[in-house]
């Protein structure tokens, strides 16, 4: 008899550790690169998030030959390469769902309200 209640507790105790370890998941974070992560503000709001544990990524409506100073700013900043996307001017909405990013920081107010309408990710403006 004890021993199924024993088995209870602990199912019990693994459902609750795994709640926390839902609760306190990495977020994922994508900024916008020009005129967003190329300023002060931009920088200093990436570096917080990374120091969070926070994933970072960049998305960039630049194209990918024009991606070099994207890349040295992934760089600088700690963010994984693998984590700059360029859209080559299409709207960013579709690319936040896909990749399940939570907060999008940019500077562009159409991005913005597309990012509002077409995904479940916050919306920032720097």
């Amino acid at each position: 008899v004890g021993t199924s209640e024993e088995a209870m507790m602990a199912a019990i105790k693994n459902e609750i550790d795994s709640l926390k370890d839902m609760a306190f998941a990495r977020k994922r974070i994508s900024f916008d690169y020009d005129d967003t992560l190329t300023t002060p503000k931009g920088q200093d709001m990436a570096r917080r998030y990374l120091a969070a544990g926070d994933e970072i990524f960049i998305i960039t409506a630049r194209t990918q030959s024009n991606g070099g100073p994207v890349y040295e700013m992934a760089t600088k900043l700690g963010i994984k390469k693998e984590n700059v996307y360029f859209t080559a001017g299409k709207h960013k909405y579709m690319l936040v769902n896909r990749l399940r990013i939570s907060k999008h920081i940019d500077n562009n107010a159409e991005e913005l309200e597309l990012i509002r309408e077409n995904t479940e990710a916050e919306a920032w403006k720097i």
